[in-house]
């Protein structure tokens, strides 16, 4: 698990979400063929639970195993063949998970504070 700060996260495309909220901090961890973002932000609207968690799978050079690419394709008015694979294998596809359960925390977990600290500390 990685733990960024904002001036080394201003790289990531998803860096509007740094600009507009109080941003904490955020994790990255590989979960087999995809890998994880987690960004820690803080929202005091949302008290007694200030740090929001905002989840997204991450796959890097091939759609997720759950898209329906047919349907895709259908919808898309493209057909499937070796200009769609070129697409699919070159890009960063980025899928917000739903809230769950996590998504509201009265604090960082403390994996999260470690990194953070460490992150300072340097």
């Amino acid at each position: 698990m990685i733990a960024l700060n904002l001036e080394k996260a201003e790289f990531i495309p998803l860096n509007q979400i740094f600009q507009e909220n109080k941003f904490i901090g955020v994790t990255v961890a590989p979960t087999g063929e995809k890998f994880q973002i987690k960004i820690y932000r803080e929202d005091t609207q949302d008290e007694p639970t200030p740090v929001n968690v905002d989840t997204y799978d991450v796959w890097v050079g091939m759609l997720p195993t759950y898209f329906d690419v047919p349907k895709m394709v259908l919808h898309a008015a493209t057909r499937d063949d070796n200009n769609f694979k070129f697409y699919a294998s070159n890009h960063v596809f980025f899928v917000k998970e739903d809230p769950g359960n996590d998504h509201w925390l009265e604090d960082l977990p403390s994996e999260v504070k470690m990194l953070l600290d460490r992150e300072d500390a340097e």
